[in-house]
């Protein structure tokens, strides 16, 4: 008997082909392709370059806060008489500033963050008659003897913004203004609200721009016989948000009046990255309209700093409307390579 395949065909010719195919060079496991190799992905955009704009005539804040307890008549006689230095850096300047007055003291009730008035006035500015002598008369020397009070800098000075901002002290901090706070005591903070941190972090998000804000202080930075401690608060803020720090026990205060008006009302120096950069891939360039691009040296003319991931001019100050442009490599594509 002969056995047929389902298509009628005998088995034996149905075997036979089949060994003629197995015999054959085709491969009936179809074309072979090449292994896939898993490369890593290139970073598409390894530069960064921030376009940063030089301002010109800008709307400045200063917050002086001053430690009013008995041991500061001498400090307080010295901010009076080197003011003027201060105030030299505004006055004709084209700058709209303010310039206001709190003390140390969350006690009293007509203290609390309120601005301290003079002349009929709440702050001066640049329409104030007799800045110098109207500012003397805020500044508040000292509190009776044997009156004290657990000195506040820093919740006074959130309670003169943040608290009393639309209140008792309305109109003196402006939106689109910088803001420089400046605390003199030779006594440490002790604020129970805020702390350190939460006065940082209010701080951050009040002024996100770190070039429009700054915390200077003049306290005590060691044990010396002008500073009943160290005011170690304040520090830490300073150190954080960026400004002057200076020993109350300096008996020239000159030097530190002038370096904080010359901070507050000075064209900016200093530039912020948006992003983390390689080191040594930073380039610096300004332009300004109708001149080619000054390349600027790092060291010579700049200086990176990493805790505050920004770029500071040595002794270079762009003019107004120039833009400065900082190019470098990402921190983030190289960690991705």
């Amino acid at each position: 008997m002969r056995y047929k395949t389902a298509f009628g065909v005998p088995m034996s010719r149905f075997l036979w082909v089949l060994a003629a195919v197995g015999c054959s060079d085709y491969d009936l496991r179809g074309p072979s392709f090449p292994p896939v190799v898993n490369t890593p992905r290139v970073p598409e955009t390894p530069l960064r370059t921030d376009v940063l704009t030089q301002t010109t005539s800008p709307m400045v804040d200063v917050l002086w806060v001053v430690d009013n307890s008995s041991s500061m008549s001498e400090e307080a006689n010295k901010l009076s008489q080197n003011f003027p230095i201060f105030l030299n850096f505004f006055l004709g300047s084209g700058l709209d500033w303010h310039v206001g007055v709190v003390s140390t003291n969350m006690e009293v009730a007509d203290q609390k963050g309120k601005l301290l008035s003079a002349g009929g006035y709440n702050w001066i500015d640049p329409d104030t008659e007799e800045p110098e002598a109207v500012f003397s008369a805020m500044v508040p020397y000292f509190d009776e003897v044997g009156v004290s009070h657990t000195e506040s800098g820093l919740a006074a000075s959130y309670t003169a913004i943040e608290v009393l901002g639309d209140d008792n002290n309305a109109g003196f901090i402006r939106e689109d203004a910088s803001l420089h706070i400046v605390v003199i005591s030779d006594e440490n903070d002790y604020s129970t609200t805020p702390t350190v941190e939460e006065y940082i972090q209010w701080l951050d998000l009040y002024k996100p721009d770190p070039s429009l804000r700054t915390f200077s202080a003049i306290t005590g930075l060691q044990v010396c016989s002008g500073a009943a401690e160290v005011g170690q608060r304040y520090i830490n803020v300073s150190d954080t948000i960026g400004g002057v720090l200076w020993s109350i026990c300096d008996n020239d205060w000159e030097p530190v009046l002038e370096a904080i008006g010359e901070q507050a009302s000075a064209l900016s120096t200093e530039w912020y990255l948006s992003e983390l950069p390689v080191l040594g891939t930073i380039s610096v360039t300004v332009e300004e309209d109708g001149l080619a691009p000054l390349i600027l040296l790092e060291g010579e003319d700049w200086t990176y700093n990493p805790v505050r991931n920004s770029v500071h001019m040595v002794d270079y100050v762009p003019n107004p409307l120039a833009r400065v442009v900082i190019t470098y490599e990402l921190l983030s594509a190289q960690a991705a390579e």
